[in-house]
């Protein structure tokens, strides 16, 4: 029987650590009854935690109680069908680890914290640890909590050869002065600006100029150019200040040789206030200027190649726009 919705295989294929559990997905849209507390010596024991093992079954039975939030729901997917070895208990490890258990960063977007953050503690899941205990790992993503170059221990990773394969998150603006020195092979830079325009990049990127984000996206995009990076994509949070500059950015982007130009509507974080919250969510319908944005999400640059707009199409919507900024994604769950 076919599935309302397509196979989603991020459980079967991706983990990650933020600063006090283990995910599987994005908190924002992963179900808090999956949710990993624990910290075991081994990750396998992660891997194939109980919690995990019975959201796979479900998956697999085309039951997505713990998904319900997601908007990928309302995105093309890869495919529609689990692999012969995606099962309840997987003997292979992932192939994607994602660190998130550092904050450390040069900027302090507004859409992200409200102060820099350096982070002093360590952390029990060094690089070094998860690539020994899966040693068939394919690749790391670091850092979608902050920047990888700005966090002294994961630019020490990066500067020493070996294996996985690394995806970089990254605002960018230490990368010019880092890359030469990187000894593995970096696949994809995935980039956040934000913006097409300086004013409006320098409000909503702090700490960077425009000029210096010029300056990157212009280094990346000849690497880019000389096949020395596969996939490039740019993000952009989108939000009250910048919605209108949406089609000038998928232009830039284009223009550059960005492969993959990815819009989302700003979260809301526990450092946003219910005030600047209902300011700047311009998914919500009852936001003054929220006609305006649906209008700009009809510009037909919006709607080449390249350009994902999957967050923020009519579907996903629905749920953004009632989140109320009470909501804590960090929240803990009991069971």
């Amino acid at each position: 029987m076919k599935k309302e919705i397509p196979f989603c295989p991020d459980p079967f294929m991706f983990l990650s650590r933020d600063q006090e559990r283990f995910l599987s997905c994005c908190p924002s849209w992963m179900h808090e009854s999956r949710f990993i507390y624990d910290s075991p010596d081994n990750l396998w024991d992660v891997w194939n935690h109980p919690k995990l093992v019975e959201w796979r079954e479900c998956l697999l039975n085309g039951d997505y109680r713990y998904c319900q939030m997601c908007p990928n729901r309302f995105r093309e997917r890869d495919r529609n069908h689990p692999l012969p070895h995606e099962k309840p208990i997987m003997e292979v490890p992932p192939v994607t680890f994602s660190f998130q258990d550092n904050m450390t960063c040069n900027l302090h977007c507004p859409s992200c914290r409200d102060h820099v953050v350096s982070a002093k503690r360590g952390h029990p899941y060094s690089p070094w640890k998860v690539c020994g205990d899966f040693p068939g790992l394919q690749t790391v993503a670091m850092s979608l909590a902050g920047d990888p170059f700005a966090n002294k221990e994961h630019l020490r990773f990066l500067q020493e050869p070996g294996t996985p394969d690394v995806i970089l998150w990254t605002n960018g603006i230490l990368l010019p002065k880092y890359w030469h020195t990187l000894k593995r092979k970096v696949t994809v830079i995935v980039m956040s600006v934000d913006a097409c325009q300086a004013a409006t990049y320098e409000k909503l990127r702090r700490g960077a100029t425009w000029d210096q984000v010029q300056h990157s996206l212009r280094y990346i995009s000849d690497l880019v150019r000389s096949k020395a990076v596969e996939l490039w994509q740019l993000n952009f949070v989108v939000q009250v200040d910048n919605y209108l500059e949406m089609p000038g950015f998928a232009d830039m982007a284009k223009s550059l040789g960005v492969h993959i130009m990815q819009f989302t509507p700003i979260a809301p974080w526990p450092h946003i206030s219910h005030e600047e919250w209902s300011r700047v969510n311009i998914t919500n319908p009852q936001h003054p200027e929220h006609g305006a944005f649906l209008r700009v999400l009809q510009h037909p640059l919006l709607h080449q190649q390249g350009v994902d707009i999957g967050f923020v199409c009519d579907s996903a919507l629905d749920i953004y726009a009632g989140m109320p900024a009470e909501t804590d994604i960090w929240k803990r769950c009991a069971n």
